[in-house]
């Protein structure tokens, strides 16, 4: 299991992403404004739930990939970083993290 979360958004659903990963044990990093905030002794860049049609978003994915740093997706539908992440997966994000928690959603 990863020890970082790194949140590239604001809002409510960054509200819900920080909740859900302190109810797993694991510390969230809002980014948002931070690009080079991204640090390349992470394992993986972990993308919730973004479509990443803001550029702003999809900086993350362009900076982690010229770090070398491998970028997972989780999301429904398209993104930007489809052709580009290592693994992608077609999928709620409350859904994920309970899954990955083991814990019913």
């Amino acid at each position: 299991m990863f020890k970082r979360v790194l949140i590239a958004n604001r809002g409510e659903i960054a509200i819900r992403i920080a909740r859900a990963a302190a109810a797993l044990g694991v510390e969230s990093v809002a980014v948002y404004a931070a690009v080079d905030a991204l640090l390349p002794d992470r394992e993986a860049l972990l993308v919730l739930g973004s479509s990443l049609t803001v550029m702003s978003g999809f900086r993350f994915v362009r900076r982690a990939l010229r770090l070398g740093v491998p970028v997972v997706v989780v999301n429904r539908g398209p993104t930007r970083a489809d052709d580009l992440s290592i693994v992608k997966l077609e999928h709620g994000t409350t859904e994920f993290l309970a899954d990955l928690a083991g814990r019913p959603s």
